[in-house]
């Protein structure tokens, strides 16, 4: 039965690109009396401020109305859109505020996700490239372009990306600076340097251990190493973190089963099965499901004592 089934560790990328926001200049203190259209600019900048997105996108466009020639105030569109899902929008407001005001860094680091979720990876990464070119310690735009880079599969120009990261990061919380050395950990697993991305995940926990996504990894970097017990704890700890979390439970199943853990596996099955079904990924549910009967048919069929 052993032969039956095999880890199958998906790992967990990161899903959520650092996006750039800074006040407008017209929200500054300023010598000149400022106009309606600006009056607008500093109301949306503090409905942003709040989250109020709906209401400072409607406020933006007061004043766009007044003074289509607000470059800071196609920048805070851009950055709505991105907040509302509206990809298409923030790349036209982008690169409207580009035209108006080239050298604002946020606008192309805002650009590059624009691009990026849309899914247009080449002109994310010319967004990144540019800035960058324009500001050499841009943490977030090499950590961005490096994530491109490993959606494109192009994992040794993504670890490059996250060593220059990674050189500049004193303005990082620990959060932060996690999610770059699991990331750089995901690079090195997808090239098969695990030991390199054990360092890296081990890494990340240090800065956050509370961290299911560097636990999860872990994980599976241990699993690929033939470290079972490790990698059994690790999963224990994603599901303790996140217990949603429909993968680890899949594979910790697996383990289970290779162990011998007949029960703590179909256990875990049930659980994956019941994730998926919620994720409304119904083919992983099948699938799980599928595996599950076959591991309670072959158990009926023997006599095997089952345990946890």
């Amino acid at each position: 039965m052993n032969r039956l089934y095999r880890i199958l560790c998906s790992l967990s990328f990161a899903v959520i690109l650092w996006i750039g926001y800074s006040l407008s200049a017209s929200a500054q203190t300023s010598l000149h009396s400022p106009s309606k259209a600006e009056n607008y600019l500093s109301q949306a900048i503090e409905q942003i401020q709040h989250q109020h997105y709906s209401q400072a996108l409607q406020t933006l466009n007061q004043a766009l109305k007044l003074d289509n020639t607000l470059a800071e105030a196609y920048g805070d569109r851009c950055f709505i859109s991105i907040q509302l899902g509206n990809y298409s929008q923030a790349i036209q407001d982008c690169l409207h505020a580009t035209q108006l005001q080239p050298h604002n860094n946020n606008t192309y680091l805002n650009l590059g996700i624009a691009y990026y979720r849309s899914g247009d990876l080449t002109d994310a990464i010319a967004a990144y490239d540019h800035l960058i070119e324009h500001q050499a310690d841009a943490v977030l735009g090499y950590y961005n372009r490096g994530l491109a880079y490993s959606e494109l599969q192009n994992y040794t120009n993504a670890i490059a990306d996250y060593n220059q990261a990674l050189n500049y990061t004193q303005s990082l919380e620990p959060s932060q600076l996690a999610e770059i050395y699991i990331d750089r950990g995901v690079a090195y697993l997808m090239i098969d340097q695990i030991p390199d991305a054990i360092a890296n995940f081990t890494e990340a926990l240090h800065h956050d251990a509370s961290n299911p996504r560097a636990h999860y990894n872990h994980a599976c970097a241990c699993s690929r190493q033939g470290n079972t017990h490790t990698a059994l704890q690790e999963f224990t700890t994603t599901l303790h973190l996140n217990p949603n979390h429909a993968l680890a439970h899949f594979n910790r199943a697996m383990l289970r089963q290779q162990q011998g853990l007949y029960a703590g596996a179909i256990a875990d099955l049930k659980a994956a099965c019941q994730c998926f079904t919620n994720q409304g990924n119904l083919a992983a549910s099948r699938h799980t499901l599928a595996l599950m009967e076959k591991l309670q048919q072959w158990l009926l069929s023997t006599e095997i004592q089952i345990i946890a």
